[in-house]
């Protein structure tokens, strides 16, 4: 085999590596950041996010503290939120409405601030979306390093 098919071999490999890494990522949908705070005077016990079929287990999260999650699908949907906390009636919450696809688009993202009793959202500029946080993420996802729970 010359030199030249070998160039060409090795070209056409490379470019139906990528293709199929491309193709991948899109099939997965797309991803949005949750923060969810934790604004009470007690720690949230055994947190778990579940949005679109995946759940996300956080766990402990301390008084005054946030977990930044990392939630992917293709359509909108509730973000459903499950925990145990002292002196909170709360055990549960749903979050109507989350659309991953269209909070990376606009580079924000959805903040749950939990006190006892009382729930609030809202949205924020996401700087995880920077294009050095773009490559940062993807970074850590091709090394199969979990970066959903950043504090």
């Amino acid at each position: 085999m010359s030199r030249r098919s070998r160039i060409i071999l090795v070209a056409v490999v490379l470019a139906l590596a990528v293709g199929g890494e491309v193709a991948v990522r899109y099939a997965r949908g797309a991803r949005g950041n949750v923060q969810v705070v934790n604004a009470g005077a007690e720690p949230l016990e055994g947190l778990v996010v579940a949005f679109g079929g995946g759940k996300v287990a956080v766990g402990r999260l301390p008084a005054g503290d946030s977990a930044r999650i990392r939630l992917e699908g293709d359509s909108p949907g509730p973000i459903e939120l499950e925990f145990a906390q002292r002196g909170n009636p709360l055990n549960s919450l749903r979050v109507e409405d989350y659309d991953p696809r269209e909070s990376n688009g606009k580079g924000v993202r959805t903040v749950i601030e939990i006190r006892p009793g009382e729930v609030s959202k809202y949205m924020e500029d996401d700087d995880t979306l920077t294009p050095a946080g773009r490559i940062r993420d993807r970074i850590l996802e091709w090394f199969g390093i979990e970066h959903g729970l950043a504090p």
